[in-house]
């Protein structure tokens, strides 16, 4: 229905209103030699996840339930929170 597309739009315009926020920790973060080569790789990422995200969603949407993909999801994003911990 429209209501929950509306509110997943929504959703995704608020996570992608913390991009310009990332770059601007990186000008504070990373020393000025390597902002450049960070910030583009930052900005292909997002790029490159989109482009190879949609190919692997939609295999495993064919050949297993649309489901298994929130469960994916939902794996990576434990996974990143555990590196975040350990890492930051």
């Amino acid at each position: 229905s429209v209501v929950p597309m509306i509110a997943g739009r929504g959703l995704q315009g608020l996570g992608m209103g913390v991009v310009p926020l990332g770059i601007s920790l990186l000008r504070d973060v990373v020393p000025a030699e390597k902002l450049g080569p960070s910030i583009a790789i930052m900005s292909a990422s997002m790029g490159v996840g989109g482009a190879l995200g949609l190919p692997f969603a939609a295999a495993i949407a064919e050949n297993t339930s649309w489901r298994v993909l929130f469960w994916v999801v939902a794996v990576l994003a434990v996974g990143v929170g555990a590196l975040i911990l350990a890492l930051v």
